[in-house]
C-alpha cells in the first residue's frame, strides 16, 4: 500500500529535485487537492474575565457560534518553569468551521458577554479522506519523508490525509 501523498503547490526545481527519493518512501507526488476541504481552525480557553469556565459551556458556546466539529485539548499547565507560580489547567476547545466564518466566530466568542481567549486561529486543509499507516516502518519512513519536505526553504506547510492505524 503506497503512502499519502502530501498536499503541495507546483513545486520550484530545487523541492523536485529533493522529491527523487519519495518513491524510496513508497510516496508519490500527484494532484491531492481533491482529497482536502479548506478549513477554519480555531482554539480557545477561558480567559480571566470568562464567566463560563466549564468544558461543556466552551463546547456549549463553540456550537452556538457555528463550529462544525467541537473537541476538547489536553491544556498545558503554565508557568512551568524554575521559580514561577503554577497555574491550573484550563480547558481547551479546538473547533473546525466553514474558513469563510472563520473570523466572525472568533469575534462571537473573544466579545462581551463570553469573553474568551483565541489561542490559534488557522486556515487548514483538512482530509476529506484518510490513509492508514500501518505499522512502525511505513511511519517513520513517512516522517522521514515530511520533515524533508518541511525543511526545504520553499515549502510552507505539509498537508498529509494520513492516519496512524
Amino acid at each position: 500500500m503506497p503512502l499519502p501523498t502530501a498536499l503541495i503547490p507546483p513545486p520550484p526545481l530545487d523541492v523536485l529535485l529533493n522529491l527523487t527519493s519519495l518513491p524510496t518512501h513508497s510516496g508519490s507526488l500527484t494532484p491531492v487537492l481533491w482529497m482536502f476541504e479548506k478549513k477554519g481552525k480555531l482554539r480557545f480557553r477561558p480567559s480571566l474575565s470568562s464567566l463560563r469556565t466549564t468544558p461543556d459551556q466552551l463546547v456549549e458556546d463553540a456550537i452556538e457560534a457555528g463550529a462544525e466539529d467541537v473537541e476538547e485539548i489536553e491544556a498545558e499547565a503554565e508557568g512551568e518553569g524554575e521559580g514561577e507560580i503554577r497555574k491550573p489547567r484550563t480547558a481547551v476547545v479546538e473547533i473546525i468551521c466553514d474558513y469563510t466564518q472563520l473570523a466572525t466566530i472568533s469575534r462571537h466568542l473573544t466579545n462581551p458577554p463570553l469573553n474568551y481567549e483565541v489561542t490559534s486561529l488557522e486556515l487548514a486543509w483538512m482530509p476529506t479522506t484518510t490513509t492508514e499507516v500501518k505499522g512502525e516502518t511505513q511511519e517513520e519512513s513517512l516522517g522521514r519523508c515530511i520533515e524533508m519536505l518541511e525543511d526545504l526553504e520553499d515549502v510552507v506547510k505539509v498537508h498529509v490525509n494520513a492516519v496512524s492505524a
